[in-house]
């Protein structure tokens, strides 16, 4: 496995993976040369092995199962490498034109990558064997018996050592608005954000708190005491961990939003963000789930439009301060979009499925941080696994660096929209895939459906029929 320091310096695409083998690297001795190839009294000495080397362009930061990647390769002698696959079931290679050569990984193992490096008179033919280590895809659910369960089964998927985040927010069980607008944050500060009930701190919450942070560590109360009472922070400061225990709420959901965008890191050019401004619904909960990884891989950050196609106060401070900076303000939904018209550019669709597509393309073409190589799937009816999902979705987890898009779905079954977003990313390409939410919120047909997309097929086999969903 690559550390993700090592992926950080830029040299992999340039990785030299192995040095050709030592075996058979002398020709034997004394044996006859090729008649009339030598002028010189070189032509007593015996040919020399060829050696050959490989190099990969589009380094994807890890081998897995799916996986496409381009090769070149280089003989001593200057002639050609035939490059094949040793291990068929595990692996396809593809020779280009040249010295090129692609690599399609179809299962996780040991690919053995076959070396022919061609000879002339001088130079004696050999073969050379590399062993290409790649992983399974994973695909796999995040779910609790309930949606407090849910919101510490993300945290231990992404923290899943003791100790290992620096904070952690925590949004009430029972509305989702302060929830939407902590999403992102939670995402760009790498923080699990935890749902707990209004009136008193859930048990399971406090040992998460003191499994995951160090003592000393901030955790941060989205929201005014009717969304967490004071028996629940008093409770989190009782804790052994002694922890820095702050509250982020404003007069109403679209003031607590403008306050979470203020502790959401230093300000840049008198923002406290550098990307996009989006501008979701307040008053419904799925395009501002949807947007949340694609604000974070941006660098930007949401803000909550209010009911009848209103701009809250609160919201238009934020947008007036993005538009005098020179940001776009990104409208994403239909309700947004009818409450700032002037906005820059805007993502709706057809209903919140086909938003969250959109977003996911929009994710593909603006993200910063390479190609998705995670998706997460969430019930679109479903708030609280639709939360957990957009906090996955876009946030490194502390053991690797895969980041992607919450796809919203049915229940019960793939719209053509989320196949359609589905194209866009290529399948192929990603790592691994979670389904939010346990099976009243996306059902074993679901998953059935999910596991097929996704599915690592040798090149040119069609995938199976599937009823639209």
């Amino acid at each position: 496995m690559i550390s993700r320091a090592l992926a950080a310096t830029g040299l992999l695409p340039a990785l030299l993976l192995a040095a050709p083998s030592a075996a058979g690297s002398a020709a034997t001795a004394g044996a006859a040369p090729t008649p009339g190839a030598f002028a010189t009294a070189s032509a007593e000495l015996p040919p020399q092995e060829v050696w050959a080397e490989l190099t990969f362009r589009d380094w994807p930061g890890r081998w897995v199962a799916g996986t496409i990647t381009d090769g070149v390769s280089k003989s001593s002698s200057g002639g050609p490498v035939t490059v094949t696959s040793a291990t068929p079931s595990l692996c396809e290679v593809q020779q280009g034109s040249g010295h090129a050569f692609t690599v399609r990984f179809l299962d996780g193992g040991t690919c053995l990558v076959h070396a022919e490096a061609d000879g002339d008179a001088s130079w004696a033919p050999s073969s050379n064997e590399w062993h290409l280590d790649a992983e399974s895809k994973q695909i796999s659910r995040l779910s609790g018996p309930d949606r407090v369960a849910t919101s510490i089964a993300s945290s231990r998927f992404l923290h899943p050592s003791t100790r290992q985040a620096a904070g952690a927010l925590i949004a009430t069980t029972t509305g989702f608005a302060d929830a939407l607008a902590a999403a992102g944050p939670s995402v760009v500060r790498e923080w699990p954000l935890l749902l707990n009930p209004s009136d008193h701190l859930d048990p399971r919450i406090a040992g998460e708190l003191t499994r995951l942070l160090p003592p000393g560590s901030q955790v941060t109360l989205v929201g005014g005491r009717s969304a967490l009472g004071d028996a629940v922070e008093a409770a989190v400061r009782a804790l052994p961990g002694g922890y820095d225990v702050r509250r982020v709420a404003g007069d109403d959901r679209y003031a607590t939003a403008a306050a979470l965008i203020a502790e959401n890191g230093p300000p840049t050019v008198g923002l406290p963000y550098s990307g996009p401004l989006y501008l979701v619904s307040g008053t419904d909960w799925p395009d501002g789930l949807s947007v949340a990884p694609l604000a974070t891989q941006t660098w930007g950050a949401v803000l909550l439009t209010g009911p009848g196609a209103t701009l809250p106060a609160a919201t238009r401070v934020g947008v007036d301060a993005a538009v005098a900076a020179g940001r776009e303000v990104v409208a994403v939904g239909g309700p947004a979009a009818r409450s700032w018209p002037q906005a820059t550019r805007t993502i709706v669709g057809t209903d919140r499925y086909d938003t969250s597509r959109l977003v996911s393309d929009r994710l593909v073409v603006a993200g910063q941080r390479g190609t998705p190589r995670r998706v997460v799937f969430a019930s679109g009816t479903s708030w609280p696994d639709a939360l957990v999902g957009a906090t996955v979705a876009g946030q490194e987890s502390a053991v690797d660096d895969t980041q992607g898009p919450l796809l919203l779905t049915a229940p019960d079954g793939l719209r053509e929209a989320t196949r359609a977003a589905l194209r866009t990313l290529d399948p192929d390409r990603i790592y691994e895939v979670r389904l939010s939410g346990g099976t009243s919120a996306l059902t074993p047909a679901l998953e059935a459906q999910v596991r097929a997309a996704f599915v690592v097929r040798p090149e040119g086999t069609p995938p199976p029929a599937q009823a639209a969903g």
